[in-house]
């Protein structure tokens, strides 16, 4: 028996003895807000974007989680974005709205003692502006100039003028502590590394470690300004990042089956859906007013519509219809709540103990991250970083029990361990079947 086939044995051993250890019992019952959700993120521009546009589930993802928000029915996906506004976002990010409201208030009431010495531009964003000097990002003089009359002399801080990728990628990096990278092994991959401002530097070369800029292509760019779908993406980048900040948890998990009961009785019929998952179930409600034996779909007749927001590539944000068995997921809960769920890209499911594949190698190095959404993961070894793509069959493990693909970021980061992975005859992509974390 060759190696892959015994690991698959062995594997499959593990996880019906280790399974039910770490299945969760928390059941998540939808709520009934589910179209005014979906309509506050169904913006009427990005409905008429292409499917599987680029910017589309960033928008529809952080405009979920209350960082981003539209003008009235649109996004404004290419509009600009000043400043302000990038401040903005950010501090949304970081938890750090409620000290920005604060602000905000003790500068209105400057402002209302003192109206001649102060100007309006962007004066939503007044508290942002003035949390900035609390992270360095702003001098007290920069501030001071920004807010007055003068709000064009030398040394303000410009708010209300374009923000470029350069400055939210250090802002980023400020904020969140991220530590500055030592070298420049990141930036001098892209061609326009001559280009790049040696006080830039270390802040560039942080945000493409930590995946905040990846690029255009063969270029950073990191002196153009921002688009709002381009900000959008930047923070979704970096969505495991506010997720803590701001109180979420992301689960990573799959869907291992759909259960549907349907009861017909008092002129109407009921939908009783559970979408279940190794960390508890999705529990959702439909009910219908019956005409005859046809089930009335329009929406003034829905009884009862308890759903959750889904947000999935080539589709509009939707709900729970668009899961099927075997999806990845991304499950969004804060204070024990569904807020909305992501629908990974489709990793599929390999038999990697089958002759279509032959063994490759075995990996030893630390783990440096475990990517749900794109199913990769990324070893640091002596070599340096080896990206490695994942299926919905790649088992987890901590010594001899499974690690549920939730907690290997959290628990395991930096940790030694051994990828054995095999190859696709066919096309000869290499893939990891094991995941093997040792201390």
């Amino acid at each position: 028996m060759n190696l892959v086939k015994r690991a698959g044995l062995m594997l499959l051993i593990f996880a019906l003895f280790c399974t039910s250890a770490f299945a969760q019992t928390t059941d998540y019952a939808a709520k009934d807000k589910v179209y005014s959700e979906l309509k506050s993120i169904t913006f009427d521009d990005m409905a008429y974007m292409p499917v599987n546009h680029w910017s589309s589930v960033a928008v529809y993802t952080v405009a979920a989680a209350g960082l981003i928000k539209g003008y009235e029915s649109d996004f404004n996906p290419t509009g600009t974005v000043t400043r302000s506004e990038a401040l903005a976002v950010l501090f949304r990010s970081s938890g750090d709205e409620e000290t920005a409201n604060s602000y905000y208030s003790k500068v209105l009431n400057s402002k209302i003692k003192a109206p001649n010495d102060y100007n309006n531009i962007d004066s939503w964003a007044d508290g942002y502006v003035r949390l900035a000097v609390d992270y360095g990002i702003l001098t007290p003089d920069e501030y001071i100039y920004c807010m007055s009359k003068n709000y064009n002399s030398d040394g303000a801080f410009p708010k209300n003028m374009p923000a470029l990728k350069s400055e939210l990628a250090e802002w980023i990096v400020r904020v969140y502590k991220l530590p500055l990278q030592q070298g420049e092994s990141k930036i001098a991959k892209f061609y326009d590394y001559d280009k790049l401002k040696d006080e830039d530097k270390p802040y560039l070369e942080t945000a493409v470690y930590y995946g905040i800029l990846n690029g255009s292509g063969d270029k950073l760019d990191p002196y153009v300004t921002i688009t709002r779908e381009q900000m959008a993406q930047i923070f979704y980048n970096i969505r495991t990042l506010w997720a803590q900040k701001i109180g979420y948890e992301i689960i990573q998990t799959s869907v291992l089956d759909v259960v549907k009961e349907t009861v017909q009785g008092d002129g109407k019929l009921t939908n009783d859906i559970k979408i279940v998952t190794d960390f508890g179930s999705l529990i959702t409600k439909r009910e219908y007013k019956l005409n005859g034996e046809t089930v009335d779909n329009a929406y003034n007749s829905q009884l009862i519509y308890n759903d959750f927001v889904v947000i999935a590539e080539g589709n509009l944000p939707t709900d729970s219809t668009i899961l099927k068995k075997s999806d990845g997921i991304s499950i969004f809960t804060k204070d024990g709540d569904v807020k909305f769920i992501l629908k990974n890209k489709n990793a599929g499911t390999r038999d990697f103990s089958s002759e279509e594949y032959k063994d490759a190698t075995v990996y030893k190095g630390k783990l440096y991250f475990l990517d749900a959404d794109e199913m990769t993961v990324v070893l640091k070894t002596e070599q340096g970083f080896k990206e490695i793509e994942c299926t919905l069959d790649t088992q987890f493990s901590y010594r001899t029990k499974t690690a549920p693909i939730s907690t290997v970021n959290e628990k395991y980061k930096d940790h030694n361990a051994y990828v054995f992975t095999c190859i696709a005859k066919g096309d000869q992509r290499e893939f990891a079947y094991r995941v093997q974390i040792t201390d």
